[in-house]
């Protein structure tokens, strides 16, 4: 049952982004929010060891107040009667419903992996003991596994009943499994019922445009992503690209942007035109120096060490960008750059800073941003 499942969703990824991709001509531009969009979904870390634990978190933008309740479905790691021991109740994955709240959707307080995760490895390969193994082992792709996880997100409505029911009945066992008020056997019963529900409906799925359908309401909307996460014994780990600042130039000063979150007026870009906004406000960020880091690769059957390259997309909800992502030359004191062209009419607004590794780090922070016409 397990296995079936994570094939039918498998399968089904593949099918929803090859029909997002051939919509791409039809859509607003990257940069532009004005319609319900996730923005971001980040592991933190998005690499870790077995025995350790990540942080799951999804950015959407929801600007016309729609609603957004999301499901996080692991497609490995999931929980069956047979899996589940006493003893590592606290290093499994689950299905859960979670709100969004202030644009954020999180997954759990902790997702820990099992310390026997990777024990199967090939241990003349992935092992210090194995009498093969390359010096190197450690960075070996064949030596790490990655964690995926589905994320159904609906906008306007709600996800269907059955599902919701059936994860809130798993989720309530298992923290009164955790504090004994439930013995083992009584929570072995209800994971199976959970399942015979989850199997019922979505094991019946042939395309992944049916898991639409979980998301029910007249207008409802809906996102479909994935998100995965590495485990491994790396001695070269990847850490999120945490952003540091933001700045927008004022006359000839930078003036650093505090974060949404934190207390302070947004700074004031004053439009040169005389009928309104016309010309752009050049805008820098920076990343924390540890963002940058360094890994090692096998290229040509050699092993390097090679800069981790980072970029930050932008998005708003008013006026647009010159470029929808934007890099540096891979040192901290170097900006991002981008230019903001805000509405003619000027006015004050929402940005994103989105910051990625090509090895899949995210983190974000969102700002205000004014335009004054004179």
């Amino acid at each position: 049952m397990r296995f079936a499942l994570i094939i039918v969703l498998a399968l089904a990824s593949s099918a929803v982004f090859a029909a997002l991709l051939g919509c791409a001509d039809e859509m607003e531009a990257i940069s532009q929010v004005s319609k319900f969009r996730v923005l971001g979904i980040q592991a933190d870390p998005p690499e870790l060891a077995p025995g350790e634990s990540t942080q799951m978190r999804a950015l959407f933008a929801d600007p016309q107040e729609l609603g957004v309740t999301v499901m996080w479905f692991p497609m490995e790691g999931l929980i069956t009667p047979s899996s589940m021991t006493s003893s590592q109740m606290d290093l499994v994955w689950f299905p859960a419903v979670t709100q969004v709240t202030n644009g954020i959707a999180s997954y759990g307080s902790n997702i820990a992996v099992p310390p026997d995760y990777l024990d199967d490895l090939r241990k003349d390969k992935c092992s210090d003991d194995g009498v093969e193994a390359d010096e190197n082992w450690r960075e070996d792709p064949a030596c790490k596994r990655t964690v995926t996880m589905l994320v159904l997100a609906c906008a306007g409505g709600e996800i269907d009943p059955q599902i919701t029911s059936a994860i809130g009945m798993l989720q309530t066992a298992l923290a009164q499994f955790l504090v004994e008020d439930i013995t083992q056997q009584e929570l072995e019963t209800i994971i199976t019922d959970t399942f015979v529900v989850l199997q019922e409906t979505l094991g019946s799925f042939e395309e992944m445009s049916d898991i639409e359908t979980l998301c029910q309401g007249e207008n409802v909307e809906t996102i479909i992503s994935t998100k995965t996460f590495g485990v491994s014994l790396s001695d070269h780990k990847n850490a999120v690209p945490q952003i540091d600042s933001l700045s927008l130039k004022i006359g000839d000063t930078w003036t650093v942007t505090p974060p949404w979150t934190e207390p302070g007026e947004p700074p004031v870009f004053t439009c040169d035109g005389e009928n309104g906004c016309r010309d752009g406000a050049e805008i820098q960020a920076f990343l924390t120096p540890d963002s940058f880091q360094t890994y090692t690769k096998k290229e040509f059957e050699a092993w390097k060490t090679v800069d981790e390259r980072t970029y930050i997309s932008w998005f708003t909800d008013g006026g647009n960008f010159d470029a929808d992502r934007s890099g540096n030359n891979g040192e901290a004191d170097d900006p991002f750059e981008v230019t903001w062209i805000p509405p003619m009419e000027g006015g004050v607004f929402t940005l994103w800073a989105v910051s990625h590794d090509i090895r899949g780090g995210v983190d974000w922070k969102r700002y205000t941003i004014s335009a004054l016409v004179p």
